[in-house]
């Protein structure tokens, strides 16, 4: 790599590991039980054609919309070393920052020939303690991946075409296509190289441009289309999966957008209260004071972008460029996704908004050169800036230390159901059921719209005793998901635990009118009526697993020898 920098990378790579040291022994948890813990998937290979035809977590025995074959390879990777042991998880992602802030000062400079400027703004990156968020909470990899392959893509274009080699194009679209199999918010690079050439080939017409990068944009194209055919798991266009008052007005997703650029600006500059599961109001009115103060900062940008671009500086409009263009697909102006705002979201706009923040550092440095005491206060006010991101990221890191550790420290902020039920779960994992069941009802009091919630409570009931309120909430639970395999799972097991055999053979007949080919409730059905001494329907249930999978020696087995119990009466 031509203008390698081996001591820029050294002090990335030992400041990253500094401030991200304390985090390698965290748990895993939260997203990391169905990504990582209990997926099926990424614990053989023989599931690998699975991670480009099925969602994330499939191999849970969940759904979802995502679809992120390579997240799921690199989970697969690191279990294929280090099994669960959180160290390895945590290790691969501080890697993968510390790569990323690399390749980020080695495009800048690149783009801008400027060492300091690049530099400022990559330490910025990798020292900011928004990026807690996806560097130590482990499910939070599809960012720092994606953004691994976005960058190598974007520095291939330019160094290629530049050199005048015509693979450029090639190498950028594979590198693309890449990010796209890790997370489909890197949609936007198409738009950031147009974003680049209309900045840096002014005299070309944009026609030419377009036309130039389209293949970038077909391969976004053509991506989008399967996302919303053969791979749309779910409501690609509306992750809230159903519609409200947000999804179907689009000017309110933009009032609300506006509001929330405030407080990423906010927690960007002053990130002392990082918390999860942060949310907003919904704005229904142009006419609100942060709405309109909102806009008035966005024309102020295009102003200063403007002014900036005429004396041929073009930092600024690249900057602000490479914040919006990257945000955008978390917008949720065009598409509704899975919340209003995470800080991981800023994982990669934040690049943006650090070189405005670096080349306006240099830029008054070098207006107070005449005075030194100036120059050295100011520098120190850079040190200082630095050393707090620094501490802040790694307490930060003691706050993702365990579920019960982050789950507290998130209800401080955000009393959110979701929180709430996995807090219970945590406090359910120790056996310190009266506080799951606490936080269980608390979840339901705020939103009552989650059958897994009144699933674990009737868990938690059942640990104490309280069999009738146990059944009441597994019953709730499968009213709101009839296909909530788990409930009725749950509610059978009771049954069979108080010897009511019966009863559990009428719940999973219920549950198997609308799933007859789930393998599990067929077992577990012919297991009940093996306890039953009911040999008949045990072998005829056990038979019809055979139907689906004939080579199936244990259930053969099985069979066998219930035929043989059943000759022995």
């Amino acid at each position: 790599m031509k203008n390698f920098n081996f001591k820029i990378f050294l002090i990335f790579f030992l400041l990253g590991f500094l401030i991200y040291a304390n985090s390698f022994q965290n748990q895993l948890f939260w997203d990391d039980d169905d990504n990582i813990v209990r997926n099926l998937y990424i614990k053989s290979w023989k599931f690998l054609p699975n991670y480009f035809s099925e969602n994330l977590i499939a191999g849970a025995g969940l759904h979802s919309n995502y679809w992120r074959p390579l997240l799921l390879l690199s989970f697969s990777l690191d279990y294929k070393i280090f099994k669960l042991n959180p160290f390895g998880y945590h290790f691969t992602n501080t890697i993968l920052h510390i790569f990323n802030a690399f390749l980020i000062y080695y495009l800048l400079y690149l783009i801008f020939k400027n060492q300091k400027i690049s530099f400022l703004t990559a330490l910025i990156f990798l020292l900011h303690p928004l990026q807690t968020e996806a560097i130590t909470y482990v499910s939070g990899r599809g960012d720092p991946l994606s953004i691994f392959f976005i960058l190598l893509a974007f520095i291939f274009y330019f160094y290629l075409k530049n050199q005048k080699e015509n693979k450029y194009l090639i190498l950028s679209s594979v590198f693309f296509i890449l990010a796209l199999l890790t997370k489909e918010s890197t949609i936007f690079f198409p738009g950031l190289i147009l974003l680049y050439e209309i900045l840096f080939r002014e005299k070309e017409k944009l026609k030419t441009i377009f036309f130039r990068i389209s293949p970038l944009f077909l391969v976004a194209l053509i991506y989008l289309i399967l996302r919303l055919t053969v791979l749309n798991f779910g409501q690609t266009l509306n992750l809230y999966g159903e519609e409200n008052l947000f999804t179907q007005n689009i000017h309110y997703r933009l009032f609300t957008f506006l509001k929330i650029l405030l407080i990423y600006f906010s927690i960007y500059f002053a990130p002392i209260h990082l918390y999860m599961e942060r949310t907003t109001e919904i704005f229904t009115t142009f006419f609100h004071p942060a709405v309109i103060f909102s806009l008035l900062i966005l024309i102020f940008i295009v102003f200063v972008s403007t002014y900036f671009l005429k004396r041929n500086n073009k930092i600024f409009a690249f900057g602000f460029g490479l914040f919006f263009i990257s945000l955008f697909p978390f917008s949720n102006i065009l598409v509704p996704v899975s919340g209003l705002l995470y800080e991981h979201w800023l994982y990669f706009p934040l690049v943006g908004l650090s070189l405005i923040l670096s080349y306006l550092f240099f830029e008054i440095l070098s207006k107070l050169k005449f005075s030194k005491i100036l120059v050295v206060a100011f520098s120190s006010l850079l040190v200082l800036f630095l050393g707090f991101l620094s501490v802040r990221t790694i307490l930060r890191n003691f706050d993702w230390k365990g579920p019960i550790t982050f789950y507290n420290q998130t209800l401080k902020y955000s009393e959110s159901a979701r929180v709430h039920n996995n807090l219970a779960m945590a406090y359910d994992e120790k056996s310190e059921y009266e506080k799951a069941i606490f936080h269980y009802q608390r979840a339901i009091e705020i939103s009552d719209i989650y059958s897994q919630t009144h699933n674990n409570l009737g868990n938690a009931y059942q640990e104490i005793g309280k069999t009738e309120k146990a059944i009441e909430e597994f019953e709730k639970a499968i009213k709101m998901d009839p296909y909530f395999f788990f409930a009725y799972n749950n509610l059978a097991g009771l049954y069979v635990v108080q010897k009511e055999y019966d009863r559990a053979i009428d719940v999973y007949q219920r549950y198997l009118k609308i799933s007859p080919q789930n393998l599990n409730a067929l077992y577990n059905l012919g297991i009940v009526y093996y306890l039953k001494k009911d040999y008949d329907n045990a072998i005829f249930t056990f038979e019809k697993i055979l139907q689906f999978q004939p080579d199936n020696e244990k259930i053969s087995n099985l069979i066998w020898q219930i035929k043989n119990e059943k000759q022995s009466l």
